[in-house]
C-alpha cells in the first residue's frame, strides 16, 4: 500500500468591506471566516465588523499542498498580487502615475 494522496488546499478569492468603507480589498484564504480574520487583524478591525463575499476559486495550478504559491500570502490567508487577481479574471487597467499620488501612496484599482 502506498502513501495516501495529499490534497491541496483550496483557497478562494475573496471581497472584504467594512462599514466605514476605508480599507475594502480583496484577500484570498481557505475560507470566509479566515478572510474575514485575516482582514479584521491587518486592518485594524474588531471582530465581526467585517463583512466578506467570495467572489472565485483559485486556479489550482497556482495552489500546493503546502499552501499557496505567492509568497506575500501566509498559508491561509493574505492579500492576493494583481498577478493572482488576473488569473482570477480581473482586469487591471493602467493608472497614470503622478506627483500627487506618489506622494500620498494611494493603491487604486478599479
Amino acid at each position: 500500500m502506498g502513501r495516501p494522496a495529499v490534497r491541496s488546499k483550496r483557497f478562494s478569492l475573496y471581497w472584504c468591506t467594512t462599514p466605514d468603507g476605508d480599507e475594502d480589498w480583496f484577500v484570498v484564504a481557505e475560507s470566509a471566516a479566515v478572510a474575514r480574520r485575516f482582514h479584521e487583524d491587518a486592518e485594524g478591525y474588531d471582530r465581526g465588523e467585517a463583512h466578506v463575499e467570495r467572489i472565485a476559486s483559485i486556479p489550482s495550478e497556482l495552489v500546493t499542498s503546502e499552501g499557496f504559491r505567492d509568497e506575500k500570502i501566509t498559508k491561509r490567508a493574505g492579500w492576493p498580487s494583481d498577478e493572482l487577481l488576473i488569473a482570477c479574471g480581473a482586469e487591471i487597467a493602467p493608472l497614470p502615475r503622478g506627483d500627487l499620488r506618489e506622494r500620498l501612496a494611494v493603491v487604486c484599482k478599479d
